[in-house]
């Protein structure tokens, strides 16, 4: 929890409203961990991480102190986004904290409201996960991947049953798959809900990424043993001449070669987007975008 110096009550907003102001709160919090008896609710320990003046604002409808703890029974991770990351044992005893900067998540259109930090760590095979992998032992850096994305509040998904764990994320730019031990890409798709908050799940060998705002609000579903760059497509694939015409929403025709055996060909950027599947006539591609219609063929 964040709790305002002086007991000051923080302001909350709940129900469906259109603004989405941030809050900003200067005077000093005190961010702290609290271990209570499963049973009976008392405390057992409380820790304070930290106290200052909040570096970022949060929205009305949260608080500065939005993550879950997470634990492996020996460690509890606690996270405070601009404030830090903090591991305790379980007795309350300090052993590292980490200071990632400033974390300013917030609308990307709006750089100037800010609606705090959302996303919880992860805990697997003694690594911490949360925007880098750590050891959990000691917090040193294992291993990061720089990652084109707007902010987003959505907690990483660990899965295993596969040849290689991954850490499964989802986004707007950067929906995706990393090699739980290297950080190495195994596939990533585009097109998400602007502002993504859900978590990634795994069920029936497939992995599903939902996304609740903003013009696109789709629903993925991708084989859990997918690899390389997935787009997102409303347009059926047609095949002409030995080739394969694949066109995803965002306007890019990608061309595969026919054949047991998979070749990509090329691809071609009609520059907007294109949810239409393209017509074959006379050795001709018609394309139907969001505003024109194109005749590819030769002359």
């Amino acid at each position: 929890t964040a709790i305002g110096e002086g007991g000051k009550e923080a302001y909350l907003k709940v129900g469906l409203f259109g603004e989405s102001p941030d809050n900003p709160e200067n005077y000093v919090h005190h961010y702290r961990l609290y271990c209570l008896d499963r049973t009976t609710g008392k405390i057992i320990w409380e820790k304070t991480a930290h106290s200052g003046v909040p570096q970022i604002a949060r929205h009305i409808k949260s608080s500065h102190a939005n993550s879950s703890p997470a634990t492996d029974g020996t460690h509890v991770l606690a996270f405070f986004g601009s404030e830090g990351l903090y591991c305790y044992d379980m007795e309350g005893e300090l052993l590292w904290k980490k200071d990632f900067g400033l974390l300013d998540a917030g609308a990307f259109d709006y750089p100037e409201i800010r609606w705090g930090f959302g996303g919880s760590p992860v805990i697997h095979d003694g690594k911490a996960v949360i925007l880098t992998v750590l050891d959990i032992k000691t917090g040193r850096e294992i291993w990061k991947t720089l990652r084109d994305e707007n902010p987003t509040w959505g907690t990483p998904t660990i899965y295993t049953a596969v040849e290689k764990s991954q850490i499964l994320v989802n986004g707007f730019k950067h929906i995706g798959a990393y090699d739980f031990d290297t950080g190495e890409e195994i596939w990533k798709m585009h097109g998400g809900g602007d502002i993504p908050v859900p978590t990634p799940f795994v069920a029936h060998d497939l992995v599903f990424i939902t996304n609740s705002h903003g013009r696109m609000r789709p629903i993925y579903a991708v084989r859990v043993d997918a690899k390389g760059e997935i787009s997102a497509y409303s347009a059926s694939v047609v095949a002409a001449d030995g080739r394969i015409y694949c066109t995803d929403e965002f306007g890019k025709i990608h061309i595969i070669k026919a054949g047991r055996t998979y070749e990509h060909l090329a691809v071609n950027d009609m520059g907007e987007i294109c949810m239409a599947t393209p017509a074959l006539s006379h050795k001709t591609l018609f394309v139907r975008t969001r505003s024109a219609l194109y005749a590819v063929g030769k002359k």
